[in-house]
């Protein structure tokens, strides 16, 4: 075949496909303009006719409980109405609803806005609404020149003053329960009336049949039997009228939920809002040919979500509250405590990380009387200076740099040096060694220790040598420990402190003895539990397990339980960690010992550190900056097989003679032990 012969049999294919492919369009277009003309109205019918299925509102959430399956936070159901607005409803329609359900329950109302109460008496009364138009504007109605909107519009602004003023308390009522109709979403079942009276219930139910789109359904709000414990920690949910949170709207609808899905805003709450969420009701609905509702069917009546068991002990935590407070309010008489107002207690297994106790409280005057504000969430949100409870960490440290060994001795004497006002102990200690040190709380010791890491000697009037990386050194053993780390406590938003960024070296006398860096409530018994179990940090855990709906027998099955996480192993010698854990038990049970006059006698074995920081108080009204001390103390028990450990923090005393952090610790470990 030659070249042309070949040239001409394409074009002659290319021809007939085209012509193939243009009959097929030819016959698809005819068709389509035969059902457009002749069956129009009978795929109509089969499209409004198909069952549309729709999510309704949030189903009730779990419960919280606590370790013994005390309830922390539990529903309460409310009778209340449904509705469903369909694109063909009219706001006159809405409007007789509005009024016929008005008729069948009675609600306590807000003043309605000018606007709802406007629109109301033009719906309400239209020809005098259409009297108040003047000869133009009638004419632009007849000839259609105004849309309804504009029409409505129009009349609602020609509405007095005394006609607002004239509205009765069943108006007010029925203008409510409309704008409850009017902001409904479309084709959706959603509350628009709650808790309603058992009466009114059953009214409205016998009545249904005259009430288009309304259905009868349960919602429901949380309850906190126990009130104010430990109710910072708990964290709020989304009322359904805020639904999902702006800020978050695309995450959640990206996994399934509705705009008006209840969800956790914040704290245990948020931390486990997959575990507490339930799965919402199902409806069926078909509309007719005119948009109304042929039929609404509830396929599935919904599932409340699965509870979550926390460590917390709510008697424990009910009485160490107690505690906090009959010690604030006790302190607070005594002279020198005017920026006194909170103090805080952790209560944790050492072996597993189970938050046993996590209290903070507060006091707010109000009406000229105290009161107490639940703060527990500040355990792990507010960060203070120690003081000595840092001391086991840091004899730690010495050990570890080479600078000190265990049974060394170290005059504790008042330090002179240059450009530096005198740094010294509570009081002269003479000789002493490594755990005398930690006994009494000898700061001179902690102070040489550090001054051998920035490699130097003490001698009178000398100059400290610049060295940086004796920062690091010092903050790497603490670290292992959590001080200045997030603890990884399942709650948001945890602090870790706040790190010193200068490097004078006397700075790092003062780290050495807890004056520089701040530490949480939460990160101080995360550091002693690490000393008390041998020298594994362990991450703190609010949740116990997850479980099921409940059955008769009581508390649903098991469905998941924690497990203990070990972060790190304290990388040190286990002799040292030995020596610092007998150190902490001469502080509760040597005549010396700072704790001793709280502790000697006590049949538990505890061990503890106790601690007295220099802080400050910016007193807000005067914009003054006032020297304070923070107490704290830590401290575990039994000493050879420890249970519980805890930690104490008190800021802004403005005396450093207080005991209040050592009388919070004596009673709350007494009482721990009153249960064992």
């Amino acid at each position: 075949m030659s070249k042309e012969e070949h040239h001409k049999t394409s074009r002659k294919r290319i021809l007939i496909l085209f012509i193939v492919i243009f009959a097929v369009f030819l016959t698809l277009l005819f068709r389509l303009a035969y059902i457009q003309l002749f069956n129009s109205e009978v795929f109509a019918k089969i499209v409004v006719k198909k069952e549309v299925t729709v999510s309704g509102p949030s189903a009730p959430r779990g419960h919280i409980l606590d370790r013994n399956h005390q309830t922390i936070i539990g529903n309460e159901p409310q009778d209340s109405l449904l509705y469903m607005k369909t694109p063909k409803t009219t706001i006159e329609e809405r409007l007789m609803l509005a009024q016929n359900l008005a008729k069948l329950i009675d609600l306590d109302v807000p003043d309605p806005k000018p606007e709802q109460i406007k629109e109301y008496l033009v719906l309400e009364k239209p020809e005098q609404a259409m009297a108040k138009l003047n000869h133009e504007e009638v004419q632009a109605v007849k000839k259609g020149k105004l849309s309804e909107k504009d029409l409505l519009l129009l009349q609602m602004d020609k509405v007095t003053e005394a006609e607002l003023n004239s509205i009765t308390a069943n108006e007010k009522e029925v203008i409510h329960i409309k704008g409850q109709l009017d902001s409904a979403p479309m084709l959706t079942p959603s509350f628009v009336i709650r808790g309603v009276t058992e009466e009114e219930f059953a009214k409205v139910g016998a009545r249904l049949d005259k009430l288009p789109g309304i259905m009868l359904g349960a919602d429901w709000d949380r309850i906190y039997p126990n009130d104010k414990i430990f109710r910072s920690a708990l964290g709020r949910v989304s009322s359904a009228d805020q639904g999902l949170p702006k800020e978050k709207k695309k995450h959640y609808l990206s996994r399934g939920y509705g705009l008006s899905d209840r969800v956790g805003l914040s704290q245990l709450e948020l931390m486990y809002e997959e575990v507490l969420q339930g799965e919402n009701p199902i409806f069926q609905y078909s509309l007719k040919d005119n948009g109304s509702i042929r039929n609404i069917v509830n396929t599935f009546d919904g599932k409340r979500g699965n509870d979550i068991v926390l460590s917390i002990d709510l008697e424990l935590q009910k009485k160490v509250e107690q505690i906090i407070m009959d010690e604030l309010k006790k302190t607070k008489k005594l002279p020198d405590t005017e920026f006194l107002d909170r103090a805080y207690v952790v209560m944790m297994d050492p072996n597993n990380g189970e938050i046993l106790t996590m209290a903070g409280k507060k006091i707010v005057e109000k009406d000229g009387r105290q009161k107490f504000k639940d703060i527990s969430l500040g355990t792990v949100t507010s960060a203070y200076v120690a003081g000595s409870v840092v001391k086991g960490a840091t004899l730690l440290a010495g050990y570890e740099a080479g600078v000190v060994q265990p049974g060394d001795k170290l005059i504790d004497e008042p330090l002179f040096l240059k450009d530096t006002p005198v740094k010294k102990s509570y009081r002269d200690m003479g000789l002493v060694n490594d755990l005398e040190a930690i006994e009494m709380s000898s700061n001179v010791y902690m102070f040489k220790l550090a001054l051998g890491m920035l490699g130097a000697e003490y001698e009178k009037d000398m100059s400290l040598p610049y060295k940086p990386e004796a920062f690091n050194e010092m903050r790497r053993l603490f670290e292992q420990f959590g001080l200045g780390q997030k603890t990884g406590i399942d709650l948001p938003n945890e602090s870790d402190g706040y790190e010193g960024n200068k490097y004078n070296p006397g700075f790092l006398l003062d780290l050495a003895i807890g004056q520089y860096d701040t530490y949480t409530p939460m990160q101080l018994v995360q550091y002693v539990s690490s000393i008390a179990n041998g020298g594994k940090r362990i991450e703190p855990q609010l949740l116990k397990e997850i479980r099921g709906l409940p059955t008769n027998q009581g508390v649903g099955p098991v469905l998941e339980v924690s497990q203990p996480k070990v972060l790190n192993t304290i990388d040190i010698e286990k002799d040292w960690l030995e020596r610092v854990r007998r150190g902490f038990k001469r502080v509760m049970d040597s005549p010396n010992g700072t704790a001793s006059e709280n502790f000697r006698n006590k049949s538990y074995a505890p061990a503890g550190k106790t601690g007295t920081g220099e802080s400050y108080y910016l007193e807000k009204e005067t914009d003054t900056l006032h020297n304070t001390f923070n107490f704290s103390f830590i401290g575990f028990a039994p000493y050879d097989e420890p249970k519980v450990a805890f930690s104490v923090v008190v800021p802004w005393l403005s005396d450093n003679t207080h005991s209040i952090n050592k009388r919070i610790a004596e009673r709350i470990m007494d009482e721990f032990f009153k249960e064992q």
